[in-house]
């Protein structure tokens, strides 16, 4: 929870609906990054602010995406 991170913030296309997310070819890391899929089928510009504020009280994130 305390390494840098990069929060991808999204709806299907991020997520991955209907096939492998394209997030998954990082392998769960870039540099010295972790990287968060925050992508949810159906989402939008509200949506994403709420969640980033969510996974901001328990992850440690630098970048959003």
């Amino acid at each position: 929870k305390e390494k840098k991170s990069i929060l991808f913030l999204g709806d299907s296309f991020v997520e991955g609906q209907g096939a492998e997310p394209w997030i998954n070819k990082f392998n769960g890391s870039f540099k010295d990054f972790q990287i968060i899929n925050g992508g949810i089928l159906g989402t939008g510009p509200q949506q994403f602010e709420l969640l980033d504020r969510h996974i901001s009280k328990h992850y440690k994130i630098n970048n959003i995406i």
